[in-house]
Formats: C-alpha cells, sequence, structure tokens
C-alpha cells in the first residue's frame, strides 16, 4: 500500500496533447508518462474556455472559471488604454487575478509552497513560500506589464553573429594582435565584434568580442575561438561546426547603476565554409539570476552556473532560418535542464516543503512551428516533424521522471496541461 501523502505537487506541461501522446506511447518510449498513467489516474479530456495560455493556467491555479478569475484571453485590456491591439498586455501578470490561488491559500495558513515559472504567478504575494518567476512562458522571462508581443530576458535575448545580413557580424580578415596563440596556427582569421544584449530586465553596457577563426588540419578553415578579448588563453571556449560551446558565465554590466550580473549563455557554430566567407553562430539568450526569485534571497541556494533558460526553444530563431530542427530539440533539452537544477535545488534547501508547481513550455513552442508539418501530405516533411515531436516529448518525459524520483511516493503529483 502507498504511503499517505504529506504534500502535493503539480507539473503542467504546456500544450500536451492527450491524442498525440497516446500515439506516441503507442510507438514506444516514454517510460515516464507511461508510469505514471499506470500508477495512477488518466482523464484525456476536461477543458476550460478560452483554451489559451493565461486563462487555462489562471483556472488550473484557483479552480476558477475564467469570468471569476479575471483572465479572460490572452491579451488583457488596460483601462483607459486605446482598445488598438498595440495597447493590450499578454495576460500574465498575478495581480490582474480576482481569485486566489491555491499557493496563496496555503501560504496564508503558513504551509511552504514551491512555484518554479507558472504562468498568472508573478510578481509573488507568499510570505513563506519562494517563487521563481511566473510572467510569461519561460524561467526568467517577463511579459507583463509590456506591450503587445513585447517580452524581456532576464539580461538578453537569443543573438547570432554571422557574415550574411544580420545585427552582429561582418567578415574575416586576418588575424592581428592575439596574445598566447598556438604556434601551429596556420593563417588564422579574426572578426572584432560589438555586442548589444538586447531585450533584458536591465539595460546591460555593449561590449566587444573577438572571433578566431582558423584550421585544425589540411581541408580548410574550421573552427573558431570567440574571446572577450584577443587573448587565446582567456577564450570563452573553441568549437567546430554543429557544436555547442560548454555554458560560459560572464559579467555583464547594468547601465543604470554600473553593478556587474553574472549570466549564462551558450553558443553552437551553425555553418563555417571552408573559405570563411559563409559563417553563422547562434548564441543563446543570457540567463541571469536576479529579478525573478523572491524572495531575492533564495537565489543563493540555486547553481546557476550551468545551464541556460533557452527560452522559446530557438523558435524565433528557427522560424528565421538561423537555426535547425535538432538545435531546436538541443534547446528543449537546455530548458528541460534548467527546470530541473532549479526544482532539485529548490526541494534541497526546503525539504519541509508542502506544495509545488511547475509549468514547461517547450511542447507548445513545438506546435506553433510544427503543427502544420504534422499534418503535411509530404511523408518526409511530415516524419521530419514526427521525429522532432518525439524528441521534444522525450525531454519532457525525462524531466517528469526525476521530478517524481525527487518527490518520492509520499507526495501526491497531479500532471496536467493546458
Amino acid at each position: 500500500m502507498a504511503p499517505k501523502a504529506k504534500r502535493a505537487a503539480l507539473i503542467g506541461f504546456d500544450c500536451l496533447v492527450p491524442k498525440r501522446l497516446q500515439k506516441l506511447l503507442k510507438e514506444g518510449g516514454l517510460d515516464n508518462f507511461r508510469r505514471f498513467i499506470k500508477e495512477g489516474s488518466y482523464i484525456s479530456e476536461g477543458f476550460n474556455l478560452p483554451t489559451v495560455t493565461p486563462p487555462s493556467w489562471a483556472t488550473i491555479c484557483t479552480g476558477a472559471y475564467p469570468r471569476t478569475h479575471g483572465v479572460e484571453d490572452y491579451y488583457y485590456y488596460h483601462e483607459g488604454r486605446p482598445l488598438d491591439h498595440k495597447y493590450t498586455t499578454q495576460a500574465f501578470g498575478s495581480d490582474i487575478l480576482t481569485a486566489q490561488t491555491i499557493w496563496d491559500s496555503w501560504d496564508k495558513t503558513g504551509k511552504k509552497c514551491l512555484v518554479v515559472n507558472y504562468p498568472m504567478a508573478w510578481p509573488s504575494h507568499m510570505q513563506h513560500g519562494v517563487m521563481v518567476e511566473g510572467c510569461g512562458l519561460s524561467p526568467a522571462e517577463t511579459r507583463w506589464p509590456l506591450y503587445g508581443n513585447e517580452h524581456k530576458e532576464s539580461l538578453a535575448s537569443e543573438s547570432v553573429i554571422s557574415t550574411e545580413v544580420y545585427p552582429f557580424g561582418g567578415k574575416f580578415d586576418d588575424a592581428e594582435g592575439w596574445k598566447n596563440l598556438p604556434e601551429d596556427l596556420d593563417e588564422p582569421l579574426d572578426m572584432t565584434v560589438k555586442m548589444d544584449f538586447r531585450e533584458g530586465f536591465y539595460d546591460i553596457e555593449p561590449q566587444t568580442w573577438h572571433i578566431l577563426c582558423w584550421q585544425s588540419g589540411d581541408d580548410g578553415y574550421d573552427r573558431i575561438t570567440m574571446a572577450p578579448e584577443k587573448d587565446f588563453s582567456k577564450a570563452f571556449f573553441t568549437i567546430g561546426l554543429k557544436q555547442w560551446s560548454d555554458p560560459i558565465e560572464h559579467d555583464f554590466k547594468v547601465v543604470s547603476d554600473g553593478h556587474m550580473e553574472k549570466g549564462v549563455f551558450r553558443c553552437k557554430l551553425m555553418a563555417l565554409s571552408d573559405d570563411a566567407e559563409e559563417f553563422r553562430l547562434y548564441v543563446s539568450g543570457i540567463a541571469g539570476r536576479t529579478g525573478f526569485i523572491a524572495p531575492a534571497s533564495a537565489a543563493k541556494d540555486i547553481d546557476f552556473s550551468k545551464q541556460i533558460t533557452a527560452n522559446d526553444i530557438g523558435f524565433v530563431s528557427h522560424m528565421l532560418g538561423i537555426i535547425d530542427n535538432d538545435t531546436v530539440c538541443e534547446l528543449a533539452e537546455f530548458h528541460a535542464e534548467w527546470l530541473w537544477n532549479c526544482v532539485k535545488c529548490l526541494v534541497n534547501a526546503n525539504p519541509d516543503w508542502d506544495l509545488f508547481y511547475m509549468h514547461s513550455h517547450p511542447i507548445d513552442w513545438f506546435y506553433h512551428g510544427f503543427m502544420s508539418d504534422l499534418d503535411s501530405t509530404d511523408e518526409k516533411v511530415r516524419k521530419e516533424a514526427e521525429r522532432v515531436e518525439r524528441r521534444i516529448y522525450t525531454s519532457e518525459d525525462r524531466l517528469l521522471g526525476r521530478l517524481m524520483d525527487l518527490f518520492g511516493r509520499e507526495t501526491a503529483i497531479c500532471v496536467c496541461s493546458d
């Protein structure tokens, strides 16, 4: 007999489609979803209208219908503003809720709640619990109360450095002024790039980064090294084609008051021709560690040095042709790793927790980008979309399994979707 539950946890996977999950389970794999369904109860239908992110997740955390909890659509019209769409706000702020969340209710009785990346949650009103953001789709992201489709990430959104027509980049030229270059580097080239860090919580002072392009063999240029100054020994990383850098932890200066923020990012070399004429380096969003945790002191319990938030799993870059399908899948895995690390650290630091609520968004981002491909009459297109779908679900399945093991059998766990 299973022990009586001492605490409760809700794990939300945005836009997980029951029919698609059932199809994937029938084909094999997804062992943690399979285990969860076998050991618990499974309900494939039961919905809240309208079926969009803010109203649905608000219902899931309040138990109220949209007319009662006050979030009736994806966009929120502010009293006194024009009704034009560009003056609306994405409805993610907790202050517009007119019904009480479950964690606020439990908090008032002295219970400790942990809330991670849950829409409609931020700002936190808890006195005893810990919250990691909650006014957007991804951790360390805010959409409230910004205009239209605007969003901001903790330090900067994703970018690209390229020899093509992109915001950052240029052409490679003969390398000059580098220190500590390996003696066997043959005809290295370099590019100097002024990096403007955009769409962050703060205005970040631009930095100058340097990219060295070189040959590891006799088949042309195939390696790049990026550094904050022209010193090979201080390089952020060296990578080859289709390789990711390790996570890079770096200091960024906030313009308003001059203080330094630690940020973590990764890069992937998406294109490099043997003559270095074609070059494209994807730079992930930069994940900071302040401004999205309440209480702020809880940040010390989380190791932010090894993961990136991978906001929107590169959805915009993918639409622009900057990254490919496999990179989208890898970013989904990075996103899940960030969430897992965050939750693990919080649970270990707060063993007396009573209620846990979390939301994860990659499945929704996938369907926005690939839904039409899943219905394509072109078998090649359809099969590729199905391959990517399985990888996204597999990433979330791995996260689910880790969370189930972490919470143990004394936790009543609910897995749901909007």
